[in-house]
């Protein structure tokens, strides 16, 4: 246990938000009792013919021993018409060795949440419980309203209110990030979109419909008057959020991995809680009790057979054969290279893991990676060595890459991407297949190089970190196409022609961002890029044999002068370099350099490459002569000038 069972808690952050974050904490609106004897407090509630008001007192919390009633009680937004939120944390003193939890971890505590009136409550009852891990100490993020102080609030939070109807009853949070609008699975809820359309975190979904049923709870779908018991867990880079032993969410999060834990209670919405309609006191609050932190372990299958061995063979595992959307597949450390056959049609897993300077190879089968909801991604991480998966890949999640220094994760068997992406973290090298899928291409660190001659690939979004990032990140795309279909603003023209530009480096393409490994072993090459509307005409048409619309970005690697990207360098192009002669451009337009002109240099870079195709060496047709150029960039603006 990493804490005590009862903490002694000092509030740091009261506040209400009419207007602006801090504006005017009102005096009496917002309470904290830290020792509150639930158990003298009569509560009304209506009885299962669900007609008739009762009262009576709250009874004791399910983990509690000994019969104890005293809890923490936080109350908000009674007297003023507003938005209220008050936070509390423990003192590190409160944490063994006085330091804030960090790594694998769990928060469990015991809630009842209280509200005014009866079925959803009365005037003003919304008010949400909140709790959080891996906080740095200011607040919830977004559970708070208007402008952060400190800046981003880091950490991990669940906001749940007591009597529903609000539509976003169930809210997840990372650092100053919601997650649990109507229609994002991204947020990584086990809820669904129900057949009466409700949304993931409304509280008249079926799913919780079915959790929290009536007589139990007076409002079908919601926690209130009732105790219940929460966990936010944080193990092996995931978020698991639970009600009741039951999962509510889980999301694959690394942002954060140590803070301090964080109770609180609010009111998001401005409007004033009324008195109880049938006892005539304040019922709206909440009481926690028996708040604990602890570490989480896992036991996972590890593989113990020999070289060649089946994966189905449960001799070759300890612990069970991995084969399940939460299995991970530890591979960490024979004493001699190693591979392992995959049988029996094929096997699925969460995540795999290496850690061994001697070699991997996994062979055979199809490998299907899944997961129990689409926020959590499959993974492969390597801490130690370089290893190889021959097997084909089935993703059902998107796939994340996580490659230790000096480490490589080379995948080399064909993709089913089934509209995920590749995800890649740590400062080594991940070597994959192109992909064709709605997913995106997200390189967080190190390197992600598609693998040679396997095509173009086709996504719905790049993201490429820079230098400023804790590690160096690159998208290699080596001798292949990519086409970035976006269908938003996100990707944009000038993005992909600055990561080109920081991955050129003057032509070493040692740089951070977009590179290419067989350009830098190859003067004469780049990799061009343009809107596809200029490449492959307005309409659409394909590009490197792939399908693509008007609207999208794409790349291939060609030779320095190939400004339409048809593989060949020609006098189209240099009409394209001529027509744009002295004026910032891109790579369509003449820059071959990535430089933001279209100058001589440029024409010296077509003229080198002059009829040749991307794949070829120069053929020695008819260069265009650095005099008679200047003579048609002239004649073209005296033409443009008599226009």
């Amino acid at each position: 246990m990493l804490c005590k069972r009862s903490f002694d808690f000092y509030t740091i952050d009261n506040q209400t938000t009419p207007a602006t974050y801090g504006a005017g904490t009102i005096a009496g609106d917002l309470s904290a009792d830290f020792n509150f004897n639930y158990g003298a407090y009569t509560y009304r509630y209506t009885a299962p013919d669900g007609v008739t008001p009762l009262t009576g007192l709250i009874p004791t919390a399910p983990r509690s021993t000994g019969g104890s009633t005293v809890g923490l009680r936080f109350d908000a937004n009674n007297t003023p018409a507003g938005t209220a939120i008050i936070n509390a944390y423990p003192k590190l003193t409160q944490f063994l060795g006085g330091v804030a939890p960090s790594g694998d971890h769990k928060l469990t505590f015991d809630i009842w949440m209280n509200y005014n009136g009866a079925f959803e409550g009365g005037g003003g009852s919304t008010e949400w419980l909140i709790a959080g891990i891996n906080q740095d100490g200011n607040g919830i993020g977004a559970a708070r309203l208007g402008q952060e102080p400190a800046g981003v609030s880091r950490g991990f939070g669940i906001a749940v209110n007591g009597e529903r109807g609000n539509g976003l009853d169930y809210r997840f949070y990372q650092n100053n990030t919601r997650f649990g609008t109507i229609g994002v699975p991204e947020a990584g809820y086990v809820a669904t979109v129900d057949a009466n359309n409700f949304g993931i975190a409304n509280g008249e979904n079926e799913f919780y419909q079915n959790l929290f049923q009536f007589p139990d709870y007076e409002t079908p779908g919601s926690i209130g008057k009732r105790w219940n018991t929460v966990e936010i867990e944080y193990t092996d880079g995931i978020v698991y959020h639970r009600i009741n032993g039951n999962l509510i969410s889980a999301r694959s999060d690394s942002t954060v991995t140590s803070g301090n834990v964080l109770l609180g209670y609010g009111d998001f919405n401005a409007t004033t809680a009324a008195l109880d309609d049938i006892t005539g006191v304040d019922a709206n609050f909440g009481v926690y009790d028996n708040v604990e932190v602890v570490t989480t372990t896992q036991t996972r299958p590890r593989y113990i057979g020999p070289n060649g061995g089946l994966w189905s063979d449960s001799a070759n595992w300890q612990f069970a054969v991995p084969d399940s959307n939460i299995a991970t597949a530890d591979f960490l450390g024979n004493p001699t290279s190693t591979t392992v056959n995959v049988d029996g049609g094929g096997r699925t897993v969460r995540s795999m893991v290496f850690d061994a300077a001697t070699t991997y190879t996994i062979n055979g089968d199809p490998i299907t990676f899944n997961s129990l909801t689409t926020g959590i991604h499959g993974s492969i991480v390597v801490r130690n060595g370089n290893h190889t998966v021959n097997s084909p890949i089935v993703l059902n999640r998107p796939l994340a890459m996580n490659v230790n220094t000096g480490n490589t994760l080379t995948l080399t068997g064909a993709i089913t991407a089934n509209n995920n992406g590749y995800i890649k973290f740590g400062p080594g090298t991940a070597v994959a297949r192109s992909i064709d899928t709605t997913g995106s291409f997200n390189v967080v660190g190190g390197t992600l190089r598609l693998a040679a001659g396997s095509g173009t690939s086709k996504v719905t979004a790049l993201r490429v970190e820079g230098a400023t990032d804790a590690w160096a990140a690159k998208l290699d795309i080596t001798n292949n196409g990519v086409i970035i279909d976006y269908n938003t603003t996100l990707t944009v023209l000038s993005t992909v022609q600055n990561q080109l530009k920081n991955g050129y480096a003057g032509g070493a393409w040692t740089g951070n961002g977009i590179v290419s490994s067989a350009a830098a072993g190859a003067s004469t090459h780049a990799v061009g890029y343009g809107e596809a509307s200029e490449v492959v005409g307005v309409g659409g048409g394909t590009f490197g044999g792939v399908a693509v619309d008007d609207t999208a970005i794409v790349m291939r690697y060609t030779r320095q002068g190939d400004a339409n990207l048809d593989g060949i360098t020609n006098i189209n192009d240099f009409a394209l370099l001529a027509a744009n002669f002295n004026t910032t451009s891109g790579w369509t337009k003449g820059d071959f350099n990535y430089d933001g002109s279209t100058n001589i240099s440029d024409f010296s870079l077509l003229a080198a490459n002059f009829n040749a195709s991307a794949g070829d060496v120069p053929r020695g047709g008819a260069v265009p002569e650095p005099a008679s150029f200047g003579l048609a960039v002239a004649a073209l603006a005296l033409t443009r000038r008599r226009r």
